[in-house]
């Protein structure tokens, strides 16, 4: 090494070394990932949102999630609104499709996922059947 140009050190050590460089830029990367990640947080979710049956392009392009946040003066960068506008359930038929939606919307409603359940009245019937739903009145004032 001592007679070889600086160049010639250079070819010499990527010739030799380089899966072990790439193994430590991979280390590297991680590490930093991991720093960010803890130094900057995700934003807390405040509400979580499932729409049954909803056209999940509209509920994304539909802005009053983000009107909202702005009346109440909520800081989207720390909190958020989670909206899953993806399930759809047929109100006359049980397909297998249909089916693991009911299954998967059951489980969210039992293991208190869902803050706000948008959808039509086929929705509510399957949820409140089970005993996974509580009358609005029940938890809002008149005026709220």
């Amino acid at each position: 090494m001592k007679n070889m140009t600086f160049r010639e050190k250079i070819e010499h050590i990527w010739e030799y070394y380089k899966l072990a460089v790439f193994g430590v830029i991979l280390a590297l990367a991680f590490v930093v990932s991991i720093i960010v990640k803890l130094v900057m947080p995700s934003p807390e979710e405040i509400l979580n949102v499932t729409m049954v049956n909803a056209n999940s392009y509209e509920a994304t392009e539909d802005h009053t999630f983000v009107r909202f946040m702005k009346e109440k003066g909520i800081d989207n960068s720390k909190e958020t609104i989670t909206v899953n506008a993806s399930m759809y359930l047929s109100p006359d038929g049980m397909s297998q499709t249909d089916i693991a939606g009911v299954q998967a919307l059951t489980a969210m409603v039992m293991v208190g996922e869902i803050d706000l359940l948008v959808g039509d009245e086929s929705a509510f019937q399957l949820i409140g059947g089970s005993g996974g739903m509580q009358k609005m009145e029940d938890i809002f004032t008149e005026g709220e």
